[in-house]
């Protein structure tokens, strides 16, 4: 099911595979990929809890059952690859967390929705996208998917379910990691997702008390939020270098402000002060706004539950080093110089090698300067060529 807004023309009802996704005649599968991640369900969650109005609580509750009931498993576009399926159990899952506790008369609807994330979870473990050339977001989505989906699901196998993939997500942060706290797929929008994506993690991991995260872990993560913050405006937000994705975890207060108040030309999902507060609230680093953060039992603003490492030292004063990334940041006053020499993505073994991984980005609050390798500069109002023979490009992916 293709929203008709695009082309007019719907994804087939019937079993496909990822190769079947691309068809050459101006549909993308993306469109109903985005829409059925169902990351809207907790927004709507969020709502019912805020105003009370029980209008939102059944508006989420028609609108998944609607979803099961069109979307068997197997069965559509939306049943091709392991990564969406994850994102969408975790979105189910917030939501389930949002409205419960659950009345007598919505015990069948629970009881439906339960057998839905079952299904999730074997889909996500027979089609999990694990190389042992290379592991990416997609790798990362499928197992904090199944760590969220044995966390809510209770029976046979899924304590040990827990455990194991606790254990992988805490391997994928060393692998996919630098341990200046760059993410090694090379790009700024990947950088965004991958820390949500572990700070999702690191936030279900709190909830087995009787086993606290692994220090090696929770240090990594900081340096993430670290790395966000060296890069970042003082508004929150990123440079683009690398794929331009936009995807989430979880919808947040930036992403839900843009979506009512921007006109779709002036959005940017690398705009992300409330994902920096959230690492503030976390690890006492950095600065954001804090919205979000009460939502995940961080309400707290004078005390951080993990603020007892010092600061990377090439992390403190005006100039800025990343070196495992390629990055130098030197920001003074109203004035920020970013340098990007970084290297191949994942250690050049494949999917994201970009041609301005050699960039330079300057800006201030009251005007932007951006040279990068074959692409206009931009002061004020004006626009300046630059000098490279090689087209810059970035690929949505």
């Amino acid at each position: 099911m293709e929203p008709r807004f695009r082309i007019g023309a719907e994804w087939p009802y019937a079993r496909c595979d990822g190769r079947e996704c691309i068809r050459h005649d101006g549909s993308d599968v993306k469109v109903p990929y985005e829409v059925s991640r169902l990351q809207f369900l907790p927004v709507l969650g969020k709502a019912h809890i805020l105003t009370g109005d029980d209008s939102y609580r059944r508006a989420a509750k028609r609108i998944l059952s609607h979803w099961i009931q069109s979307n068997p498993v197997l069965v559509g576009v939306n049943w091709t690859i392991a990564m969406e399926a994850a994102l969408r159990a975790m979105s189910i899952c917030f939501l389930l967390n949002l409205l419960s506790p659950f009345r007598p008369e919505e015990q069948p609807w629970l009881a439906t929705v339960t057998c839905s994330l079952v299904e999730h979870l074997h889909y996500i473990e027979a089609n999990i996208e694990f190389s042992h050339l290379l592991t990416s977001n997609h790798y990362l989505s499928d197992v904090v998917g199944l760590y969220c989906l044995s966390m809510f699901l209770h029976g046979e196998g899924m304590a040990a379910r827990r455990g194991e993939y606790r254990q992988r997500i805490e391997a994928e942060m060393a692998q996919q990691v630098y341990e200046d706290g760059g993410d090694y797929e090379a790009s700024t929008g990947y950088q965004v997702l991958v820390t949500q994506l572990f700070t999702t993690a690191l936030l279900l991991m709190r909830c087995e008390r009787s086993t606290p995260p692994r220090p090696a872990f929770v240090e990594r993560l900081r340096m993430m939020f670290q790395f966000l913050n060296a890069i970042a405006s003082t508004s929150g937000q990123l440079p683009q270098v690398g794929d331009c994705d936009d995807g989430r975890t979880e919808l947040l207060v930036d992403d839900l402000q843009q979506m009512i108040h921007c006109p779709v030309a002036e959005r940017n999902s690398l705009r992300v002060s409330h994902l920096l507060g959230l690492g503030q609230r976390l690890f006492g680093v950095g600065a954001g706004a804090g919205d979000d953060s009460a939502w995940y039992g961080l309400s707290d603003t004078t005390r951080s539950p993990y603020s007892e490492a010092q600061l990377n030292p090439g992390l403190t004063g005006p100039i800025k080093v990343l070196p495992r990334s390629g990055i130098g940041v030197l920001k003074h006053g109203f004035a920020d110089l970013l340098f990007f020499a970084v290297p191949n993505g994942i250690f050049g073994k494949g999917s994201h090698t970009h041609n301005d991984k050699l960039s330079l980005f300057c800006a201030s609050v009251v005007r932007k300067f951006s040279a990068t390798p074959g692409r206009a500069a931009t002061h004020g109002t004006s626009q300046y060529e630059t000098g490279s023979a090689v087209p810059r490009r970035t690929t949505p992916c």
